[in-house]
C-alpha cells in the first residue's frame, strides 16, 4: 500500500492530500478568518510582499480566473473583481497554494505574463519572472494548488459567517 502511494506520487508528481494537510497545519491561519492577515502571514514567511489585485472579469475571459505574477522581489495575485468574497478566497487560496508549495521554482509562462500586460500597463514586462495561472488542470502543480485551496476553504473556522454565502452556512459550523 505504501509503495503504491509512493509510486502514484512519483508518476503524478503531485503531493498527497496528507502532505498538503500537513503543510496547512504549519501555517499561521487567523481565526476568525481574515484574508488580508493570512496574506500578510504568507508574505512574512516567504520574505516577499504579496499584492492582491482585483481585475475586471472581461479581461480574464477565456483565461484563468486567477493569476500569480512572480517578480524579482514581490508577487502579484490577480483575481476576478466583483465575484463573491467566498469565490475570491478560493481563487486567492489557489494562487497562494502555488506559492506555499514552491511552484515558482522553474515555472513560468511567457504567454500568461504577456496576457497580464494589458491588465497592468504600468508594469514593466521585463520585471515579471514567471506567471502561473489555471490553464492546465491536469498538471501536478495545478492539482496540488487546487487541493490546497479546497482544503483551506473546507476549514470551518476560517470562514466568517458574514462573508460566506448562505449555502455555506448550512455546512460550516458557526462558533
Amino acid at each position: 500500500m505504501l509503495w503504491a502511494k509512493r509510486r502514484a506520487r512519483a508518476e503524478s508528481g503531485a503531493r498527497s492530500e496528507k502532505e498538503v494537510r500537513a503543510l496547512i497545519e504549519r501555517l499561521d491561519i487567523p481565526e476568525p478568518w481574515d484574508r488580508a492577515r493570512f496574506v500578510e502571514n504568507v508574505a512574512r514567511v516567504r520574505g516577499r510582499a504579496i499584492t492582491l489585485m482585483p481585475v475586471p472579469a472581461a479581461i480574464l475571459a477565456d483565461n484563468p480566473c486567477g493569476l500569480w505574477l512572480v517578480r524579482e522581489h514581490d508577487d502579484i495575485v490577480l483575481f476576478e473583481e466583483g465575484t463573491s468574497e467566498y469565490h475570491a478566497d478560493q481563487i486567492i487560496m489557489h494562487e497562494l497554494g502555488h506559492m506555499i508549495l514552491g511552484h515558482d521554482k522553474g515555472a513560468g509562462d511567457e504567454g500568461l505574463a504577456r496576457m497580464a500586460q494589458p491588465l497592468l500597463p504600468h508594469l514593466d514586462p521585463a520585471t515579471v519572472r514567471a506567471a502561473l495561472g489555471r490553464t492546465a488542470y491536469g498538471e501536478p502543480r495545478e492539482k496540488e494548488a487546487e487541493l490546497f485551496a479546497s482544503l483551506m476553504m473546507a476549514r470551518p473556522k476560517e470562514v466568517k459567517s458574514e462573508s460566506a454565502p448562505d449555502f455555506s452556512r448550512v455546512f460550516l459550523k458557526e462558533e
